[in-house]
């Protein structure tokens, strides 16, 4: 579970190649973005997907691998469960992170 430090946090970018993750608010509000990479090392990426989630319209987002997720809490209440295909330890060979200001204009 994953809760922001103060409202309108940011919290990306992060990919998986294999790895699929599934995200619900339980509490408050996000902003979620999808964005397809093609290309984990040219960084070759796709038109990115925005979700909206709020507590009030419960709904699972569900991530395939080749993705990459990126999230904004637009409330200081909310809380994201994430889950996960992979145990933390299969998941960090195929961890891929970058700075939340490059694919994107939040």
């Amino acid at each position: 579970m994953i809760s922001p430090a103060y409202k309108d946090q940011i919290r990306a970018w992060q990919g998986h190649k294999l790895e699929g993750k599934a995200f619900q608010v339980l509490s408050g509000k996000i902003k979620l973005v999808l964005i397809p990479i093609f290309d984990f090392s040219s960084e070759k990426v796709g038109t990115p997907f925005e979700f909206f989630l709020d507590d009030s319209h419960p709904a699972i987002i569900s991530i395939p691998g080749g993705y990459l997720n990126g999230f904004q809490f637009l409330s200081s209440d909310s809380r994201l469960m994430v889950f996960s295909t992979m145990s933390v330890e299969e998941s960090k060979s195929d961890d891929y992170r970058f700075d939340a200001d490059k694919f994107y204009d939040w």
